[in-house]
């Protein structure tokens, strides 16, 4: 009988998480939901929830960003769908890591007043856009992103202002 009351709670709690937009998608909302369960609440409400929601978002936040300091990496640059706009700081050497796919140059870019690295695959068109703009004295770039996972593409747009 304790299981029945546990699942109905889950459901309710996933439910919760969806309405209120608080994750990307089913797994995640699961797993912040069986989070939220083991921390010893079986009920949560609204309230609660966005609450117990906002301070673990915070936590991971934090988390990643001393993981990131910790390394000598600043923020990631957010690629997003559509059109993104940056300049390439030329001041700043290019690093080289050994990334989850491969070697990952790692260049630093401004976009709208802040400064992020940038971590692209040398086998990606995104490094080839970077490498031959550079070689030609440009470092202000408009990349168009569309699609997702394999079938994203990248093309090279006119900066203009």
């Amino acid at each position: 009988m304790r299981r029945r009351g546990i699942s109905v709670c889950l459901s309710a709690t996933l439910y919760s998480f969806e309405r209120a937009g608080l994750a990307r998608d089913r797994k995640n909302i699961r797993d912040l939901a069986m989070r939220a369960l083991s921390a010893g609440r079986e009920t949560m409400n609204q309230e609660t929830l966005k609450q117990w929601a906002s301070d673990e978002s915070k936590k991971i936040k934090d988390e990643r960003t001393a993981k990131m300091k910790e390394k000598g990496y600043r923020e990631f640059y957010p690629w997003r769908k559509g059109e993104n706009r940056f300049e390439v700081v030329p001041t700043e050497d290019v690093r080289e890591i050994e990334g989850k796919f491969g070697k990952q140059k790692i260049f630093v870019c401004k976009a709208k007043g802040e400064i992020f690295d940038m971590a692209v695959n040398v086998r990606s068109p995104v490094y080839r856009i970077l490498v031959n703009g550079l070689a030609n004295g440009q470092v202000k770039f408009n990349i168009q992103k569309s699609g997702e996972g394999k079938d994203t593409r990248y093309e090279e747009l006119s900066y203009e202002e």
